[in-house]
This record gives structure tokens, C-alpha cells and sequence, in this order.
């Protein structure tokens, strides 16, 4: 059995998580195993914040990983001090990855089976630390109970972000080459994601194939935290030569590595917003374009769009009978 790790264990350990942060890409977190890993290696006791994830440091690159979630009051050594490690828990994944699998049914000191692992603590413990990702494929025994609870299919719906449209202000017509003011509220619960997503309002023409998109200013995804209104406010334009016709308003939201892969765009989780395969999510509207605006204007403007590849598979969850 490991004993009391030294100072110099934990500066080995410091000098290889730095490594992994300083030669991988800024916008990839790592992930460490307990919160007390944390705090030692990147030498603070202080929680992670939107403007530390904009950085490329210990405390802004490094998430949480429990490997043994809920398999007894501490967790399986997730915890030493549960009181301040669980409030620091709480506050550190708001921009950062949570991760983890059960391993056990929980158990007490004595080694008899508790209530802990079951629906009531799992829910509150995972909406409380923001968990982003499960592994839905260990411990059976506990998922299984789960099931058996049905609480398996909410946790399914809610790890990470879960996003909402709420409010679409947009005008009915425009003239090509005029501006479009946009108005877009959406809504939040778990968890902000965790990468630099981009946002863009999308143009499809009902009568063909044409697309014009434009990435929306000032918009960090990291910052979507759950409960406040997530606003999308501003102005952009149209090209001056778009074709005249009825466009269907679309909201893009999309990693610049993977753009052209619709299966690895973010949907919302309205019914009827959502459209699976291609990526998109509906903001049950539509533009009239007709004539061209003379106007000069310092908006910036929309361009011809190329969507992404269909995806291959629905993406809709099929609830347990």
C-alpha cells in the first residue's frame, strides 16, 4: 500500500501534468483524479475560473476525473477532507470537465452496503459537481439500480451542458446587402461547456442550396453557466448579392476543427429545434430577402456557407422500457 506521498512526489507530479498542458493544445483540458491532486500540483486551494480557463495554466487546463463515484463516503479516496473538497469541487467544474465511472455499490466502514450510491445522491452529486461525461458501462450493479429507480434516463439527459432556446427576435424581411439585428436568448443547466465553441446564425434558402453564415462577436461558449439568461445580441448583414427567397434561420454551434462533421455539433434540447443529422439547431423563423440595400454599412457581413456532412446516426437518446 502507497504511503504519505513526499514534497518531492508531488513536484514529480507537478512537472508531468505540466508537460502534458504546455504540449497539447490549449483548448483540450486534462483531467487529474482527486481535487486534492488539484490543489497540490498547481499550488492553490482556489478554484478554477472563466478567466483561468483562458489561460494556459495549471489551475485553467486541468479538470476532475473520480474513478470510483459514490462507492463510499469518501469516494474511494477521491476525498481526504470531504467538507472543502466538495465545495472546491463545486466551484472548479463550472468551465472544466468532470468525468469519472462508478466501481461499487457504496459501503460503510464495515463493509455493509449503504444507500449512497442510489438515485438521491447520485443526482444531487452530479448536477452539484457539473459532471460532463459517465462511463455507462461500469459498475453495472450500480447503473443497473439506477434503472431500476429510473433516474438512469435523467442522468443521461443531463450530463454537461443541456441548452434551451427560449426568445428568437429577428425581422421578417431584409434587403440583400442590408443588416439583420438578431435577438437570441437561450438558457442553461449542469454545466457551461468546456471548449471554445463558435457560434454562427445560419441562412438556408428554402428554395435551393445556398447557405450564408456569420460567426457572432464576443461570444465564449465557457461562459454559458447555468441559470442566468444567455443573451446573443447584434447586428450583421447579408451580402450584397444574396439571392432573393425565403431563408430558414438556423444558430451553428461548432468546433473549428470538426466544422464539417454535424455529429459533433452542439443541439439544443428543445423538441422541434434540433435537427439531428444536420447539425443545426431551428430557430423556427424565416427571413424574406428581396431587392438590395444601397446603404453603406460597417456590420460584419455573412458569407456563402458550406454546411456540415450529415451525420451518421440520430443522436436521440432511447429511454430504458
Amino acid at each position: 500500500m502507497q504511503g504519505p506521498l513526499t514534497d518531492q512526489n508531488w513536484q514529480d507530479r507537478r512537472e508531468i501534468v505540466m508537460a502534458l498542458i504546455n504540449s497539447s493544445p490549449q483548448s483540450i483540458p486534462i483531467q487529474l483524479r482527486t481535487p486534492e491532486a488539484k490543489m497540490k500540483i498547481c499550488n492553490t486551494t482556489t478554484p478554477a475560473t472563466l478567466s483561468d480557463v483562458h489561460q494556459n495554466t495549471c489551475v485553467g487546463r486541468a479538470g476532475q476525473h473520480n474513478d470510483c463515484f459514490l462507492g463510499d463516503d469518501t469516494d474511494v479516496g477521491t476525498y481526504t477532507d470531504v467538507t472543502t473538497e466538495k465545495a472546491y469541487l463545486a466551484q472548479d467544474t463550472l468551465h472544466l470537465p468532470m468525468s469519472g465511472e462508478t466501481c461499487q455499490r457504496s459501503v460503510d466502514a464495515n463493509g455493509q452496503e449503504t444507500s449512497r450510491s442510489g438515485c438521491e445522491t447520485a443526482l444531487r452529486e452530479l448536477f452539484g459537481f457539473h459532471w460532463t461525461l459517465l462511463h455507462d458501462n461500469y459498475n453495472l450493479d450500480v447503473l443497473n439500480d439506477w434503472k431500476s429507480e429510473r433516474c438512469f434516463y435523467i442522468i443521461h439527459q443531463n450530463l454537461g451542458y443541456r441548452l434551451y432556446l427560449k426568445n428568437v427576435i429577428l425581422p421578417t424581411s431584409v434587403e440583400a446587402g442590408g443588416e439583420v439585428c438578431y435577438h437570441i436568448v437561450l438558457s442553461n443547466i449542469v454545466s457551461a461547456p468546456y471548449k471554445p465553441w463558435k457560434v454562427a446564425l445560419v441562412f438556408k434558402s428554402q428554395t435551393g442550396s445556398q447557405y450564408y453564415a456569420v460567426d457572432l462577436d464576443n461570444v465564449d461558449v465557457r461562459s454559458w453557466l447555468p441559470g442566468p439568461d444567455i443573451v446573443l445580441s447584434g447586428t450583421t448583414k447579408l451580402p450584397s448579392d444574396a439571392t432573393s427567397g425565403t431563408y430558414d434561420m438556423f444558430l451553428a454551434i461548432y468546433d473549428e476543427k470538426t466544422k464539417q462533421l454535424s455529429n459533433y455539433c452542439i443541439l439544443l434540447a428543445n423538441t422541434g429545434v434540433p435537427q439531428y443529422t444536420a447539425g443545426l439547431n431551428s430557430l423556427q423563423t424565416t427571413i424574406q430577402v428581396s431587392g438590395v440595400n444601397s446603404e453603406t454599412s460597417s456590420c460584419t457581413s455573412a458569407t456563402t456557407w458550406t454546411p456540415p456532412t450529415p451525420g451518421t446516426y440520430s443522436r436521440v437518446f432511447i429511454p430504458p422500457t
